[in-house]
């Protein structure tokens, strides 16, 4: 499933949720958030002149839907946080199991990503500069360069290495990581 777009809301509104084309745009000292339902439709002090309730409500909406895209965001990169370290992703993991499919997918991918990288440079000193990729049908070769020509890159070898389960399942091949 795609990511939704917040609805269009009226000209008099720009893509932030809490200004106006011609200025900030006033809300309730709760910033409306603890109004019940039936307030959306009476117009709220402050608000532009010729606003209709059903201009308020989209408002209102959208401003649900952006908080939900934020939330979103958010939880993918705290999994990522969670997944990088230990174990990778499980659907028994609650949060990750009530994602999407294709937020699940993003996140196996990105994890397994971050979590070989994590590994290269595991001495914590930067002594990998780039990578050198090379897939074939039944693997994939991870070369480390390193930063300082003859620099010992065994720890971060042996670091990606033990971090590249969840990228050998996401790839389907096996995935050898050594040091150029």
């Amino acid at each position: 499933s795609a990511r939704r777009s917040p609805p269009a809301v009226g000209p008099h509104l720009n893509s932030d949720t809490t200004t106006r084309k011609d200025g900030p745009m006033q809300t309730s000292p709760d910033n409306g958030q603890s109004r019940p339902p039936a307030a959306l439709a009476r117009p709220r002090a402050g608000a532009a002149p010729g606003t209709s309730p059903v201009e308020q409500i989209l408002y209102e909406v959208k401003k649900t839907i952006v908080g939900q895209d934020e939330l979103l965001e958010r939880m993918l990169v705290a999994l990522l946080s969670r997944y990088h370290r230990k174990s990778g992703p499980r659907k028994k993991h609650e949060e990750f199991a009530a994602l999407s499919d294709e937020d699940q997918a993003l996140v196996r991918r990105l994890s397994a990503l971050l979590r070989v990288a994590d590994g290269l440079d595991r001495g914590h000193t930067g002594l990998v500069e780039s990578l050198r990729v090379h897939v074939n049908d039944d693997r994939v070769l991870l070369q480390a360069v390193p930063r300082t020509a003859g620099a010992d890159l065994s720890l971060e070898c042996w670091g990606a290495t033990r971090k590249s389960d969840v990228l050998e399942k996401e790839l389907d091949r096996s995935v050898v990581i050594e040091a150029l």
